[in-house]
């Protein structure tokens, strides 16, 4: 199953849940009208999260969802880390 399927399921399941996608082949995901999470052609995935929840999320909590492997959970604190953050725990 691709990135984009798996996440199109998991978003679709959540009561209230709309998919949407741009010209540009960007699909997003939104909960009335509240956009959560977003996958580009390339299969990158952007999560939205309120500050202090992302700061406390752990990568043991990351790699327990379903769908997220050891190579996103790596990619995610190297990026956190570029901007001075860093994966809670």
């Amino acid at each position: 199953m691709t990135i984009l399927a798996q996440l199109r399921r998991t978003a679709l399941f959540l009561p209230g849940t709309s998919e949407r996608v741009t010209s540009a082949g960007l699909v997003s995901f939104t909960v009335w009208d509240t956009w959560f999470v977003s996958a580009d052609q390339d299969g990158r995935v952007r999560l939205r999260l309120p500050p202090a929840e992302g700061d406390e999320v752990t990568g043991a909590e990351l790699l327990a969802m379903h769908g997220v492997g050891p190579k996103a959970v790596r990619v995610l604190a190297e990026t956190l880390a570029a901007t001075g953050r860093r994966l809670g725990g």
